[in-house]
């Protein structure tokens, strides 16, 4: 299943606050858009946790 980019870049804006992390000096925190993309195809794929 796909997302229209209008539609993924709408969510987003919608929530790139809350899922933004500050940086600090051990890593470079993993980016916004990165996060949506991993939340979105695990919610589609259905997967569980152990």
């Amino acid at each position: 299943m796909r997302v229209p980019t209008e539609m993924f870049d709408e969510i987003l804006a919608r929530v790139s606050q809350r899922i933004t992390k500050q940086r600090n000096n051990y890593r470079r925190p993993i980016e916004p858009g990165m996060k949506l993309s991993i939340a979105l195809r695990h919610l589609v794929s259905g997967s569980k946790y152990p």
